[in-house]
């Protein structure tokens, strides 16, 4: 009993020597924005915009999707190409690390005017959406020039505990990521059967690279080995889900083990902008709780680097 009471209070106190400001954030941040960019830069306006009849340049601008971006612009091809390099030129700035505290409510903007415009979206642009929208509320409170400079005094009270508040809820997230993925390929005949990889590795829309596919067919041929493979991705995103749960030390392990997983998806599902939000927010997840006030060489090192960008001409 006097164990769990410690522990609760530990807890209680933790938000107070809160602070997510790292490189692991700054990392997320920009990988995110890099997904996006990555489907923005090279989709082509007739395939990207598309209305539920799949006719050309149908940007969906009904109800709340008409806030977007792409719907304000106006949806004819100068438009939409007007509409894609101002959204661009946001994630750029968001991936440079150029004021977070003035970058996180536009890039919120252009997530969610992508994510609610275009028809063809997987699912990491949803994931993109839910957290960029989050990630405002620890970025407003940033007021570093970039987000890759150590930060040279602690946040508020106010801050550190919005930000504790922030970075739980996007745990919670990924976690019922992968149990729903787990959930869901449970229920499918084809991962109970261990054939789904298989199946995957022989189609040509969504499977691997045709020289990559016929290895994988080559190797997932073997009776033995399909399934064990196939539940070797379930078991994997159980461990995930675990690690994640655990101390700091196991969320490093389950990042490790998620970069691997998502480079998986990007050669085999040739899904890189998925692939990269996925790891964008396991850094954020995995690596960013720093508990502990701002050691003085850090503070040193981030009033020197202020104090040069300041006097710089």
């Amino acid at each position: 009993m006097r164990r769990l009471i410690n522990a609760i209070v530990r807890m209680t106190r933790l938000p107070a020597d809160f602070d997510p400001r790292g490189r692991p954030l700054a990392f997320g941040r920009s990988l995110i924005a890099v997904a996006e960019l990555s489907a923005i830069v090279f989709t082509p306006n007739d395939l990207l915009f598309m209305d539920a009849t799949m006719s050309r340049n149908g940007a969906r601008c009904s109800g709340i999707h008409a806030a977007g971006l792409w719907c304000i612009t106006g949806i004819s091809n100068d438009a939409l190409t007007i509409g894609r390099l101002l959204a661009i030129g946001t994630l750029c700035l968001v991936a440079s690390g150029f004021r977070p505290q003035w970058t996180c409510i536009p890039h919120w903007y252009v997530t969610f005017s992508f994510t609610s415009s275009i028809v063809p979206y997987d699912g990491g642009d949803r994931v993109a959406q839910v957290v960029t929208m989050l990630l405002v509320l620890i970025c407003l409170g940033d007021t570093r020039r970039w987000h890759w400079t150590p930060p040279v005094r602690p946040l508020t009270p106010r801050w550190q505990g919005i930000s504790f508040a922030v970075l739980a809820t996007l745990r919670v997230q990924i976690v019922a990521i992968y149990l729903i993925a787990i959930i869901s390929k449970l229920r499918d005949q084809a991962w109970q059967d261990g054939s789904a990889l298989r199946i995957l590795a022989a189609n040509p829309s969504f499977g691997p690279h045709p020289l990559i596919g016929k290895a994988m067919q080559t190797a997932l041929s073997w009776p033995w080995f399909s399934p064990m493979l196939t539940w070797s991705v379930i078991t994997l995103q159980g461990a995930i889900v675990i690690l994640i749960c655990s101390g700091r030390r196991a969320r490093s392990i389950a990042l490790a083990l998620g970069v691997i997983f998502h480079i998986g998806i990007v050669v085999i599902l040739r899904l890189p902008s998925f692939g990269l939000v996925m790891i964008g927010l396991l850094l954020i997840v995995c690596v960013s709780q720093k508990v502990g006030a701002i050691s003085p060489r850090t503070m040193r090192r981030g009033l020197a680097e202020k104090k040069k960008t300041t006097t710089s001409p």
